[in-house]
C-alpha cells in the first residue's frame, strides 16, 4: 500500500500487526480476454469468501463480501455518494477522517458480522435473474 494502493496515511493508522498480515488486493485487471477476466472474478470472489475480514472503499468489493456473509469495513470520504444508496446499513462503515482522528472501533482479532439479514435479497435478486435469462417465473 501507498502511491499505488491504498492511502498510506489511513494504513499507517491500522495496528502494526496487521499491516505485517494484511494482504493488499486491487482489482484492476488489464487484461483484454475474457475468460482471463472472468478467471479474475472467480480468484476475487474466492479470496473474499476466505478472508477474516475485508477494508474496502469499493462498493464492487464489498458487496460481494456481504453475500459470502465476509464481516466488511467500508471507508469512504464521505457517505453522501448516491452510488451508495441503501447498502450502508450492511456492514461497518467509517470516514477517512475517522481514521485518521482514531474514531474507529474495528475488532481486528474478531470482526464484527455484517448487520443485516439479506436472504430476502439474495432470493429476490435470484428470481430477476432466472427470469431475466429466461430460466424461470417471478412470483
Amino acid at each position: 500500500p501507498g502511491e499505488d494502493g491504498f492511502r498510506k496515511d489511513l494504513w499507517e493508522m491500522f495496528p502494526l500487526e496487521i499491516r505485517k498480515t494484511a494482504q493488499y488486493i486491487t482489482h484492476a485487471c488489464y487484461d483484454s480476454d475474457i475468460m482471463s477476466r472472468y478467471q479474475r472474478g472467480r480468484d476475487l470472489v474466492s479470496i473474499y469468501s476466505k478472508a477474516k475480514l475485508v477494508v474496502t472503499c469499493r462498493l464492487h468489493c464489498a458487496l460481494p463480501c456481504l453475500a459470502l456473509g465476509t464481516p466488511v469495513v467500508f471507508l469512504s470520504e464521505t457517505f453522501d455518494d448516491p452510488r451508495f444508496g441503501g447498502y450502508l446499513g450492511f456492514f461497518e462503515k467509517y470516514t477517512f477522517d475517522d481514521i485518521l482522528r482514531g474514531r474507529c472501533l474495528i475488532n481486528w482479532e474478531d470482526p464484527k458480522p455484517n448487520s443485516a439479514d439479506i436472504a430476502h435479497m439474495a432470493q429476490d435478486l435470484k428470481a430477476r435473474c432466472m427470469v431475466f435469462i429466461g430460466s424461470g417465473k417471478r412470483d
